[in-house]
C-alpha cells in the first residue's frame, strides 16, 4: 500500500480489492495479469456531494491495457449495483481516514488507483490528494 492508510482502514480496502478483482471480465481471467481500478470524487465531498468517477483496465499477460466496465454486458441492473457497492465501500473509506483525523489538519484524498496483481493476490493503492 502506497500513501499510509489509517489502521482501521485495512479491512475496507481488502473488500474493495475483492470488489475490484471480481470485475475481471471471465473470458480473460486467463490471460489477465493485473487489474486497475481509477476513482476520484468529482464535486464537493463535504458538502455531500457524492459522485464518483470510476475507471477500469486489466493488464494482460503481454503488457497490453485494455479499458473495460464491469458487468455492463450482463445487466445494466448488475453493472450498477456492483458500481454502487464499489461506491460505498470508498465512502467507508474516506469515512475511515476522518476519524483518524479529527483536526481536519491533513488533506484527505479525493482519489485512488487501486491495482490487483492477478497472481499474487495482492494489491497496492496510490491515493490522489
Amino acid at each position: 500500500m502506497n500513501n499510509a492508510a489509517p489502521p482501521g482502514s485495512k479491512t475496507i480496502l481488502n473488500a474493495i480489492a475483492e470488489l475490484v478483482l471480481i470485475a475481471v471480465p471471465d473470458e480473460e481471467e486467463e490471460t489477465c495479469r493485473a487489474i486497475e481500478m481509477h476513482m476520484a470524487f468529482t464535486g464537493n465531498v463535504e458538502l455531500g456531494d457524492t459522485n464518483v468517477y470510476f475507471g477500469f483496465d486489466y493488464e494482460t499477460q503481454e503488457g497490453e491495457k485494455v479499458n473495460f466496465s464491469p458487468f455492463e454486458d450482463e445487466s445494466t441492473e448488475g453493472h450498477i449495483r456492483y458500481l454502487h457497492d464499489l461506491q460505498h465501500e470508498l465512502l467507508e473509506l474516506r469515512a475511515a481516514f476522518w476519524r483518524e483525523n479529527p483536526a481536519r489538519d491533513q488533506p484527505v484524498w479525493t482519489g485512488l488507483t487501486l491495482r490487483v496483481e492477478m497472481a499474487e493476490g495482492s494489491f497496492s493503492v496510490d491515493f490522489d490528494y
